[in-house]
């Protein structure tokens, strides 16, 4: 793994995956957590709330789909989107979005 990414990842998260009716929680995973939105869009002269949504990047030990969430922080956060570079084949980027509001 390059170092850039090991120093990178500060936060610890867990990734859940849908289990039935619930959620079982995999292994906490160090990842790095950046915010993609403010959480407050203006459009045509009104205002639209937006959920918060964040880029999550970690090793990439497992296959993310969209049946998965984040902890992190006590928040929930969806999985909205999944990006796999191929220059960096060890990681992956993960888009997701506060489902708490």
């Amino acid at each position: 793994m390059s170092g850039e990414l090991s120093g990178a990842l500060r936060e610890r998260v867990v990734i859940e995956q849908r289990l039935g009716a619930g959620w079982a929680a995999g292994e906490p995973r160090w990842a790095e957590v950046v915010p993609e939105t403010a959480g407050v869009v203006q459009a045509d002269g009104e205002t639209r709330v937006q959920r918060r949504r964040w880029w999550v990047r970690c090793r990439a030990e497992f296959v993310p789909n969209l049946s998965m969430r984040v902890r992190w922080r006590g928040r929930a956060l969806r999985l909205l989107r999944r990006e796999e570079d191929p220059r960096a084949p060890g990681e992956v980027r993960m888009l997701v979005e506060d489902m708490d509001g």
